[in-house]
């Protein structure tokens, strides 16, 4: 259960740092190459988490390591 509270403590800091950074980005009419980047490294490991939680809770014995974000990202929804 520890892990997943890590897991979900992890996704909650991630989802404030977009947020700020989307805040960010109508406040100053966009974001700088480096802001986009980063914003774009913080989808790529939200998803990558989600994705561990539903491992981690489906029991699957690679639940404690990310998904490379080529796997993850390729995923259909």
């Amino acid at each position: 259960m520890e892990a997943e509270q890590e897991i979900q403590a992890r996704i909650a800091e991630v989802e404030a740092e977009q947020h700020r950074l989307r805040i960010r980005s109508v406040e100053v009419h966009g974001l700088d190459a480096e802001e986009r980047a980063r914003l774009k490294a913080l989808e790529v490991e939200l998803d990558q988490l989600w994705d561990q939680i539903r491992r981690f809770r489906a029991g699957a014995s690679d639940a404690e390591e990310l998904r490379p974000a080529r796997e993850v990202e390729g995923y259909l929804q």
